[in-house]
């Protein structure tokens, strides 16, 4: 069943009565309460795209999703000296080994 869209008026006790078409069947709903003057608004919601191009203005948009043609692979001397120094002589492998505990 498609979606119907209603109209209502919210009286001062914040009551609010709605009569319900017929073809309507009987059951749990979802009501959502939008005042009029609200879709009058323009919305402030960002989608991606302005949030895309405020951040390309800015100058923060990464778009080098590949490494450069003359970049040259780590050996794996330097690939181990990186997984190294924030924690210490013991490898990635090491680590998460000691964390698993036997098996």
């Amino acid at each position: 069943m498609e979606p119907i869209t209603l109209t209502a008026v919210v009286d001062e006790a914040r009551r609010l009565t709605i009569e319900i078409p017929g073809s309507i069947p009987v059951g749990p709903v979802v009501l959502t309460i939008t005042p009029l003057d609200m879709l009058n608004e323009k919305s402030s919601e960002l989608t991606r795209d302005m949030v895309r191009q405020k951040l390309a203005a800015a100058g923060l948009l990464g778009t080098a999703h590949y490494a450069p043609d003359d970049a040259v692979p780590l050996t794996r001397e330097e690939r181990t000296r990186l997984g190294r120094l924030l924690i210490g002589e013991q490898s990635s492998d090491a680590l998460i080994n000691e964390d698993r505990g036997p098996l």
